[in-house]
């Protein structure tokens, strides 16, 4: 019969395509790489107002999800930053670059914020970006890990001459 769909595309079939697509996205989605795009931020508003008012606290509270540091220390470290003559808010980009892709590998994400540019010019996206995926991940169940511990090196030691006693015979 003309639109009835063909004897191998049942329902059942067509569902289990669907479920199966559906579990292979969800395998693959949560990868080394952002999974959100760096201009999409309009795909939650609620981050990209708070990203664009207040991009360091933004950048901040996600440093604090991801378990790196305190949601205080890192806004007002990249606040400070801006107000250094003349290059201020290159430093303050750096910083904020430095705090995201820290924050990025808590979740697994190796992908940096890799150029200059990025960092000054789309720094509110990248922190609305990050900001998003961690709500992503968060849902999905993904944990940050744990911060790395620095690994303290022991004081080289050094070595005194003993003095040798020599029996005489």
């Amino acid at each position: 019969p003309a639109g009835s769909n063909p004897p191998h595309l049942t329902e059942n079939t067509s569902t289990h395509l669907s479920r199966h697509a559906s579990s292979s996205v969800m395998a693959t989605a949560f990868t080394s790489q952002y999974s959100e795009n760096l201009f999409g931020c309009f795909d939650d508003f609620g981050i990209c107002v708070y990203g664009y008012f207040c991009t360091p606290c933004l950048v901040g509270q996600s440093v604090e999800e991801a378990g790196q540091g305190k949601c205080s220390d890192t806004a007002y470290q990249i606040i400070c930053c801006m107000f250094v003559p003349y290059c201020g808010p290159f430093l303050a980009a750096q910083k904020a670059g430095e705090a995201i892709n820290k924050a990025a590998r808590a979740y697994g994400i190796t992908e940096d914020i890799a150029c200059c540019p990025t960092a000054i010019f789309c720094g509110t996206c990248a922190a609305c970006r990050l900001q998003r995926e961690i709500v992503k991940r968060r849902n999905a169940g993904i944990q940050p890990a744990p911060p790395t511990a620095m690994m303290m090196v022991p004081a080289p030691q050094m070595m005194v001459p003993q003095q040798v006693v020599v029996a005489k015979a």
